[in-house]
C-alpha cells in the first residue's frame, strides 16, 4: 500500500502507554500504509500427504510516519522527543483525526518506535525530513 496523503486539517497525536497527556505531532508529512500478516504453522501428520497448515500468530506489522524536521532547540524538539521515546522503549499511541471526519482517532496504532531515521538531507529547495517506524504491539 502506498502512502497516505494528508488533507490539510489532519491532526495526529502520540500518547505513552503510561498515562500522559497527548502530544500534537505538527510537522506530520505522510503516514505509510500497514500491512497485517499471518503466520502459517505446519499441523501436517506423519500420515498427510500433503501439507496441511493451519493459522498460528497474527503479525499487526508497523507503519512509517515522515515528519518534517521542526526548527527548534535540539533538546526539546519533535525528532529528539520520538527518539526519547525509541530509546527507552516506550509503548505509545499514534492516533490521526482526519478533516471532517466524525471520529476522533479514525486511524489509531499502538506499539513501540522500532526505527528513526537521520533527517534526509536533499539538494534543493525541499524542507528536511525524518521517517519513524512504530511496530505495532498489544503490549
Amino acid at each position: 500500500m502506498g502512502k497516505i496523503l494528508l488533507a490539510v486539517g489532519t491532526t495526529a497525536t502520540i500518547v505513552q502507554k503510561s498515562g500522559s497527556s497527548p502530544v500534537t505531532i505538527t510537522t506530520l508529512k505522510s503516514i505509510g500504509g500497514n500491512t497485517e500478516s499471518m503466520s502459517m504453522a505446519d499441523v501436517s501428520g506423519l500420515a498427510d500427504a500433503t501439507l496441511v497448515k493451519a493459522p498460528a500468530r497474527l503479525d499487526p506489522g508497523t507503519v512509517q510516519f515522515t515528519c518534517y524536521l521542526d526548527d527548534v532547540a535540539s533538546a526539546s524538539n519533535q525528532f529528539q522527543t520520538i527518539k526519547g521515546y525509541q530509546t527507552s522503549r516506550t509503548a505509545v499511541t499514534i492516533a490521526v483525526t482526519l478533516p471532517g471526519s466524525i471520529v476522533d482517532n479514525f486511524l489509531s496504532w499502538t506499539g513501540y518506535i522500532s526505527e528513526t531515521s537521520t533527517p534526509e538531507l536533499i539538494a534543493g529547495d525541499d524542507a528536511l525530513t525524518y521517517t519513524f517506524t512504530l511496530a505495532q504491539s498489544s503490549y
